[in-house]
């Protein structure tokens, strides 16, 4: 799938309710202090800046799609979201 289909599509708008059980489940966890979060499958990344925007801390993203982290990169910039979150295709290193 071409990164402008993904655009088009706009999958992230059907999976918008998923972040409600991201926040469910961060907020289990015991509290911390701008946590350093691995993010392994991130796809185009909706629970990654969910993530991102409560835990105020550092999140390091894997994916095979380089397609899919192109898009989430945009959505990183577009969100000012640049110093907390990374990506990486687990193919390149």
């Amino acid at each position: 799938m071409t990164f402008n289909i993904l655009k088009i599509i706009d999958k992230d708008h059907y999976r918008e309710n998923l972040n409600e059980c991201t926040r469910k489940a961060f907020f289990k966890l015991p509290v911390m202090d701008k946590p350093k979060i691995l993010d392994v499958g991130c796809g185009t990344g909706l629970p990654t800046l969910e993530l991102a925007r409560i835990s105020d801390g550092e999140i390091l993203t894997l994916d095979i799609d380089q397609e899919a982290l192109n898009c989430l990169d945009e959505k990183i910039r577009a969100s000012g979201l640049v110093e907390q979150v990374k990506t990486i295709n687990f193919f390149s290193f």
